[in-house]
C-alpha cells in the first residue's frame, strides 16, 4: 500500500506531462529515489545490503500472483475504465473530445501499475532474502524494459511471454 499512496503523490504532477517527457521523468525519479535511500543511513542502512528478509516466495506463491494479478488485470482492461486507459494511451486529444478525463484516467492506471509493482517487488526481494538499493537501480530497470517491450505493450499475454 505504500508503493500506492506514492504513486498517488508522485503520478498527480507527472500524469501532467506527456509522451517522452513522462519516461525522462521517471527515469529521474529513479534517479532521486535511489539517492535517497542511499545516503539514509539511519532508515535504509544506504548503500549496505539489507539482510534478514524471511525467504517466503516459492514459485506456487509467485504463480498465485501471477495468476490474480492477470485475474484483476483482465478485468480492469477490458471494463469501461480499461477502455478509457485504452483511448488515453492512444490519443489523448481524442479522449478528451469523447469526454474522457486524461489526468484521473492516467493517474488511475499508474497507481494500479505501481501496486503490482510493489507486490513483485515484495516477492522479489523475498526470493533473495537480501538486497540492496542497486539491486532495483538501472540494470533491474532496464531488463524490466527490456522484457516489456519484448512480449509487447499492448497485450497481457505478451508481457508474460516477454518475461519468459
Amino acid at each position: 500500500m505504500v508503493c500506492v499512496v506514492l504513486a498517488f503523490l508522485v503520478g498527480g504532477p507527472l500524469m501532467r506531462l506527456s509522451g517522452h517527457f513522462v519516461s525522462v521523468a521517471t527515469l529521474g525519479f529513479l534517479i532521486i529515489v535511489n539517492v535517497v535511500l542511499v545516503n539514509s543511513d539511519t532508515y535504509t542502512r544506504g548503500a549496505r545490503t539489507f539482510t534478514g528478509v524471511p525467504l517466503e516466495t516459492t514459485l506456487p506463491w509467485a504463480m498465485g500472483w501471477l495468476v490474480v494479478g492477470m485475474i484483476v488485470l483482465a478485468r480492469v482492461v477490458y471494463s469501461p475504465k480499461g477502455r478509457a486507459w485504452r483511448a488515453v494511451r492512444e490519443d489523448t486529444i481524442a479522449a478528451q473530445a469523447i469526454g474522457i478525463d486524461v489526468l484521473p484516467t492516467r493517474l488511475s492506471a499508474f497507481v494500479i501499475g505501481a501496486f503490482f509493482a510493489g507486490v513483485g517487488g515484495s516477492l522479489y526481494g523475498h526470493y533473495l532474502g537480501s538486497f540492496s538499493p542497486k539491486s532495483f537501480y538501472y540494470a533491474y530497470t532496464f531488463s524490466l524494459i527490456s522484457m516489456l517491450g519484448i512480449g509487447g505493450m499492448q497485450s497481457l499475454t505478451g508481457s508474460v511471454v516477454g518475461v519468459i
